[in-house]
């Protein structure tokens, strides 16, 4: 556990995160901000919860979590990111958690999702972090969205797929 909150005070501050871990996930932790939505254009539903600060002003990571899994995924986070100063949105993907299902998604689509949310969540440029099955989804971003509202893309223990 304290090698990922030392790997997320590096994200945060913009460090390069070098260190791996094996450590396992630890239960969920009951916030008040675990279950949200937005509705996105297309009329579906994108599930994401918020762990960490609650300033509006405060540096933003998007999460995408493993597979399977959902957005609760990150609560581990929420101590650690609250004394950072940082918030932690972790997004259910379609098919998981509280996220309307899309069967013909692709990974590249997913991009839109999470520029969508960040405007629903009046958020101006942010970080995303991808864990394990979810490290596709933030190199996805990365090479879609724009670099200034993109400011840093992290991958561990990233599971690459072909679609």
């Amino acid at each position: 556990m304290n090698e990922y909150k030392f790997a997320l005070r590096d994200f945060v501050s913009g460090k390069c995160i070098r260190r791996l871990s094996t450590t396992p996930a630890t239960p969920p932790i009951p916030i008040p901000r675990d279950s949200q939505t937005a509705q996105l254009p297309n009329g579906r539903t994108l599930g994401y919860s918020e762990y960490g600060s609650s300033n509006p002003s405060d540096k933003a990571i998007f999460y995408f979590h493993g597979t399977p899994s959902s957005r609760l995924a990150a609560s581990w986070t929420h101590e650690l990111a609250s004394r950072l100063g940082a918030r932690i949105i972790c997004v259910d993907r379609p098919r998981f958690g509280l996220s309307t299902f899309l069967p013909s998604r692709k990974i590249v689509d997913w991009p839109t999702n999470v520029l969508h949310l960040s405007r629903h969540l009046r958020i101006d440029h942010f970080r995303v972090l991808g864990a394990s099955g979810g490290g596709p989804y933030a190199l996805a971003c990365a090479r879609a969205l724009p670099r200034d509202v993109l400011r840093g893309v992290g991958v561990w223990s990233g599971v690459l797929r072909r679609q």
